[in-house]
């Protein structure tokens, strides 16, 4: 509220922003404000310098084939999706499901560890924009201060063990460097934030484009085998 907008949904325009022009395009002043009650300052919200550049840095190693493709560790979440959901013919939002299931295998990539919760992203706050302030959900307060227990518990003294020739973990990674518990901290939720929202969007977006177009199942499932 109280900003001009431009929304666009055109690939070369995305890609310029997000990648090949990047240090072009501000994150303005108002937006990190809004966020940084919660995210701090990290990757999610930082402009395209010196912060921005070092936590994509450290991030990075986590999503190399190798670990990517580690299906062992994605499968025993998909095991504890099917568990949890219902299984008596009731109808389910599956996006609330499939955030749990983001979530957790998003704390388990970079940290070795599962979190087993779902957190409220704080999109309400930055769409207020200069009203943020004036805006007061005791659910968010409440999800705001077991989000910071939690990461505050793995910030505080991480150890700085090297990782395995099997496994880079981000959080070691964050403590060779150095950092203050407070820099941990903004970087595990910075880093958490686009491993939740990013890929429970497009895991939904499937679903539901699976069951409003059952035709293309068998040639969607082609693809996953040949991957």
């Amino acid at each position: 509220m109280g900003d001009y907008v431009v929304f666009t949904n055109e690939p070369k325009n995305v890609q310029a922003v997000l990648v090949m022009k990047f240090k072009d395009f501000e994150v303005v002043q108002r937006r990190r404000d809004n966020s940084a009650e919660l995210l701090g300052i990290g990757t999610f919200n930082a402009d395209g310098g010196q912060n921005w550049e070092h936590g994509r840095a450290l991030v990075r190693p986590n999503f190399t084939r190798k670990q990517v493709a580690d299906l062992g560790l994605f499968r025993k979440h998909v095991q504890h999706l099917f568990q949890a959901m219902p299984t008596d013919g009731t109808k389910v939002d599956i996006q609330e499901w499939v955030f749990r299931f983001t979530l957790d295998t998003g704390t388990d990539v970079p940290f070795s560890e599962s979190s087993g919760v779902l957190l409220p992203s704080a999109t309400e706050r930055i769409r207020l924009g200069l009203f943020a302030r004036l805006y007061y959900d005791p659910q968010y307060t409440t999800a705001f201060g077991r989000a910071k227990e939690w990461h505050d518990q793995r910030s505080e003294k991480p150890e700085k063990s090297e990782d395995t020739e099997e496994r880079y973990t981000f959080l070691n990674a964050l403590a060779r460097e150095g950092m203050e518990p407070k820099q941990i901290r903004d970087q595990i939720l910075n880093i958490l934030v686009a491993a939740r929202d990013n890929s429970a969007c497009l895991m939904s977006a499937a679903v539901f484009e699976l069951a409003r177009r059952p035709n293309i199942k068998p040639s969607f499932a082609r693809r996953l085998r040949r991957k």
